[in-house]
């Protein structure tokens, strides 16, 4: 960061409540599922650091700034792809909170079709009956199959006891303990 450049990665954890009957501990408990991809955001579509393909994080003090970018974000196991993606949000002076945070994109309902059991046409227009309109969804993937998406006033804190790993399709892939739960983006075959 010394530079004003910055990657960041999109983590899968979970806060795990204390056994019945124990007492909550003083730090929350997170834990990380290793049998989900961590796409780096900044990354590129290759998920790899320092190749053409990059799209540059940047942080100017106190503000962070991220993308567009395209990623693929993991909702109750399913892969969904988000296109356009962009991250902005103020950090505290200590540097452990953010405040204002606003994450914006469009999410290509192609991506969830299979695993929702209809066809593009049909989510966009059971959309249209809750008010909501597909749109032009552009490169890299042009088709009118796309909503747009804005999670605005997102704050966060640092978590001092979670140290978290970034998992790539290959190691899952590998992982025996992932056998039975490989996610869809990592079996994908060109």
């Amino acid at each position: 960061l010394a530079n004003g450049v910055m990657h960041a990665v999109v983590m899968s954890t979970e806060i795990t409540p204390p056994a019945e009957g124990e007492e909550a501990p003083a730090e929350p408990v997170m834990n990380q599922d290793l049998c989900i991809p961590t796409p780096i955001v900044t990354a590129g579509d290759d998920q790899t650091i320092g190749t053409d393909d990059d799209v540059i994080g940047v942080w100017q003090d106190p503000r962070i700034d991220i993308g567009p970018t395209n990623l693929n974000v993991f909702a109750q196991g399913q892969a969904v792809t988000a296109t356009g993606v962009t991250m902005r949000g103020v950090f505290s002076e200590d540097g452990v909170s953010l405040t204002n945070g606003r994450l914006e994109g469009k999410i290509d309902l192609r991506s969830a079709a299979d695993g929702l059991g209809m066809a593009p046409d049909q989510i966009c227009q059971f959309g249209v009956s809750m008010g909501i309109v597909c749109e032009e969804c552009g490169e890299p993937t042009p088709g009118p199959y796309c909503v747009s998406a804005i999670i605005d006033d997102i704050t966060s804190s640092a978590l001092e006891v979670f140290q978290p790993q970034v998992r790539t399709c290959a190691e899952i892939i590998v992982d025996e303990a992932c056998a039975d739960n490989i996610p869809s983006v990592c079996t994908v075959t060109e």
